[in-house]
């Protein structure tokens, strides 16, 4: 009993201590570098490489690999597949002291998910875990220790596998999603081993805190991505640069362009390096390495790789020209058969009563011939009678589109309602919902883009 109660006693002084200790990261010339750089500075990958050692017993749990994030004011170090920080709380000239500032247990929740900062805050989004995938933004809470998650109008879900295309815009304060790919090993797919892929873009207003979709990917990016490779990933001012298919991809998600090197030697020689270089950082024109074990550096200029083939990331959204065709289509169809349809119903009931006329005439007159006063039209009811017949004849026309037939079927009139329902409420009708009442939610993706043109 009393070795149990000396265990107890260690390990919660170990728990009432274990932030108070500090963990030292060495200073060297590739690290100043990349912390002096100016203005917003995207997360550092260590690779292989681990600022700080976590060893021994205190963190005996596999850890992934950890991520230095700069802010303005601050550094950070966040530990891959877990929900540890750790906050640099003293530097001198030989090393940076962190220590750990989170009192999160959860672990290998956000497998593969993307970390980033805006302004003083941090968040970690999407990532894959307990047998799925999700689209949930997590926000350090600095008070409590704790990850909070963002409250948002929608569930996204990045693409985690082989790599993520996930990119944050400082300037706009918007996280670029090109399209979601739903992995849920609970369920059934086709595609299992990659998941199920859902061609919608997506942009989540950080201020708002609202998803927006901005169109549907196109077919190169989903391509790229079907190869990319998780290791030559790195974010710019403008978006990603990867590999893929032996290319060097540069996906702008600022300016909407899909530029592709093609073959170049230099691509080589960027998918060597990150088996020779733990650390990288791309600054302007140039990419920075450096190997932590024999403490040497390089740089390669990224110009040497000429643009070959240029496309857009996202094409338009066809959503709301839909529902603003379903709209217009309507609407003038609806004016069109309302004016014909008056228009016929006040000749028709001119041409009877004229009929009526002449008839009651012939009733009442069989045998006298009229003779027209002085001043009287000659042709009045002649041409009375001549308009009628026409009339009619167009009448029985519009009678027959009303009663034979309908302007649109069934499941038509339900898309224009589910337009109009949607661009009442300020929004429009997602490809997913016209799908489903188009009947053709299940078919393939060459199916239902024919059904939808049609």
């Amino acid at each position: 009993m009393k070795p149990l109660l000396i265990l107890c006693s260690i390990l919660l002084l170990h728990v009432a201590v274990r932030g108070q200790d500090l963990y030292p990261l060495r200073l060297f010339s590739f690290l100043e570098k990349y912390l002096e750089q100016p203005g917003y500075v995207y997360p550092m990958k260590g690779g292989r490489y681990s600022f700080i050692d976590l060893r021994p017993w205190t963190d005996d749990f596999k850890t992934g690999g950890q991520q230095l994030i700069r802010t303005d004011s601050n550094l950070y170090i966040f530990v891959q597949n877990t929900s540890r920080v750790y906050k640099a709380v003293k530097r001198d000239s030989l090393f940076i002291q962190f220590q750990r500032i989170d009192n999160t247990l959860g672990i290998f929740y956000n497998i593969g998910s993307y970390q980033f900062s805006d302004g003083e805050d941090l968040y970690s989004y999407g990532g894959y875990g307990f047998w799925k995938s999700n689209g949930l933004l997590r926000k350090f809470n600095f008070k409590q220790g704790e990850w909070d998650v963002v409250p948002l109008n929608r569930e996204v879900i990045a693409q985690v596998h082989p790599g993520p295309l996930i990119w944050f815009d400082p300037v706009r304060r918007k996280l670029h999603v090109p399209f979601q790919q739903v992995v849920n090993d609970g369920v059934t797919q086709i595609k299992h081993e990659v998941g199920e892929i859902d061609e919608a873009s997506w942009e989540l207003d950080l201020e708002t805190r609202t998803w927006e979709r901005t169109g549907t990917a196109h077919p190169s990016i989903l391509r790229i991505a079907e190869k990319a490779n998780n290791v030559v990933n790195y974010p710019f001012s403008d978006g990603l640069m990867l590999e893929s298919i032996g290319q060097m991809v540069w996906i702008d998600y600022r300016h909407n362009r899909l530029i592709q090197s093609g073959n170049n030697p230099v691509v080589q020689l960027m998918n060597r390096n990150p088996s020779l270089f733990d650390l990288t950082f791309i600054k302007n024109n140039t990419q920075f390495y450096y190997n932590t074990q024999n403490q040497k550096s390089d740089s390669l200029d990224l110009r040497q790789l000429t643009p070959m083939e240029v496309s857009v990331v996202i094409e338009s959204d066809s959503s709301l020209l839909w529902a603003a065709g379903g709209f217009i289509v309507s609407a003038l169809a609806a004016g069109m058969f309302i004016r014909k349809r008056r228009k016929s119903k006040k000749l028709t009931e001119s041409a009877h009563i004229v009929a009526g006329k002449s008839v009651a005439e012939k009733s009442e007159i069989p045998s006298v011939v009229h003779q027209p006063e002085i001043g009287e039209n000659h042709d009045t009811d002649e041409i009375h009678l001549e308009e009628a017949a026409g009339v009619e004849e167009i009448g029985s026309e519009i009678v027959g589109i009303e009663t034979d037939s309908t302007v649109f079927n069934a499941t038509e009139i339900n898309l224009i309602l589910l337009c109009l329902e949607r661009s009442e409420a300020g929004g429009h009708a997602d490809i997913d919902e016209i799908n489903h009442v188009l009947g053709i939610k299940n078919k393939n993706k060459g199916l239902q883009k024919k059904v939808r043109s049609e």
